[in-house]
């Protein structure tokens, strides 16, 4: 849900920027921060995934029941 709130708001950023609207730089400034985090997600999901691409290769799946 969060995710998709954040991609909603670059996307209105992006329509206002591309309509040839100025951007205030307090808003340039959040578009930033906000792509850092959205990379920083990706980054984290790539890893997790990885390790657990690697967990379950090896064998160290546990199963609860």
């Amino acid at each position: 849900g969060e995710l998709g709130s954040i991609g909603r708001n670059i996307n209105q950023i992006a329509k206002a920027a591309n309509e040839g609207g100025r951007l205030p730089s307090s808003v340039r400034e959040e578009f930033r921060a906000m792509l850092k985090v959205c990379e920083a997600l990706r980054d984290n999901t790539k890893a997790l995934l990885k390790a657990n691409e690697t967990s379950w290769s090896r064998g160290h799946v546990e199963a609860s029941l």
